[in-house]
């Protein structure tokens, strides 16, 4: 026992004369999973926290190892993301010239198909049945006998009588002559008692309107009213020519 006694005396430390050593102070800790969103994580009967890790020991975010190529998406990219495409303005601007000058060709095709093609003849300009003296001077519609049978022929004999009546002649294939007035409805004028001293009466239609026939002082008469107010007249000396008449009578048309 004394020899441990005096082992005991021989090595004890004497802190007396040591300095006071003061604790250093902790470093704030950081904990990096405060920045990072929680993970869902399957229920645990206790949870084990994790040990918090000094800021002086983590390493600046600049110093942070490069993110790892995932191998799933090599099949994709080929291991490396595809660059984009660069847009060439010059491919665009090649197709609408070629759309222009495609264009231009089908419009010069077209002018010249229609350029070839025959055109129809221009309608033939209207006959003038009367001369322009003898229509200057009426101030009513006249009428000219159109596309009678062969063997008629309307003589230019046309001539101004009683101041607004136009007269002229027509002539029938046996040579009979057929005289045609024609001038104003007379406001004052008793048709119906012309027409009815018209012997062996009859009626007929023409384009231009109704009329009458019949003898009247030893001529053959036809007696047409027009819809737009004129009296036209026809009559022959040869009573026998009642077909003659209807013929020149049903054939009147407005001239032009």
């Amino acid at each position: 026992m004394a020899n441990e006694d005096d082992l005991r005396r021989r090595f004890r430390r004497d802190f007396t004369t040591e300095p006071i050593r003061t604790r250093p102070h902790a470093q704030p800790r950081h904990n990096h999973q405060s920045d990072i969103a929680p993970k869902p994580t399957a229920p645990q009967t206790q949870s084990v926290p994790e040990p918090a890790i000094a800021k002086s020991d983590a390493a600046p975010p600049e110093e942070l190892a490069p993110p790892v190529q995932l191998p799933y998406l090599d099949h994709i990219t080929g291991g490396h993301p595809k660059p984009r495409p660069v847009k060439r303005k010059k491919g665009k601007l090649r197709r609408v010239v070629l759309a222009l000058f495609v264009i231009i060709v089908l419009a010069g095709v077209g002018a010249g198909i229609a350029f070839l093609k025959p055109q129809p003849a221009p309608p033939a300009p209207p006959v003038q049945h009367f001369p322009a003296a003898i229509k200057s001077k009426m101030d009513i519609a006249l009428y000219y006998p159109e596309d009678l049978p062969s063997g008629y022929t309307v003589n230019n004999d046309f001539k101004i009588v009683q101041g607004n009546a136009l007269y002229y002649t027509v002539k029938a294939p046996d040579d009979a002559v057929f005289y045609v007035t024609t001038q104003a409805t007379p406001k004052d004028f008793d048709f119906q008692t012309f027409e009815s001293k018209l012997g062996n009466k009859s009626s007929f239609s023409t384009p231009v309107g109704g009329g009458t026939m019949g003898i009247l002082n030893s001529n053959l008469v036809s007696s047409i009213r027009t819809d737009n107010g004129v009296w036209v007249t026809v009559n022959t000396d040869k009573l026998t020519d009642e077909d003659q008449l209807k013929t020149i009578s049903q054939a009147f048309e407005q001239s032009q």
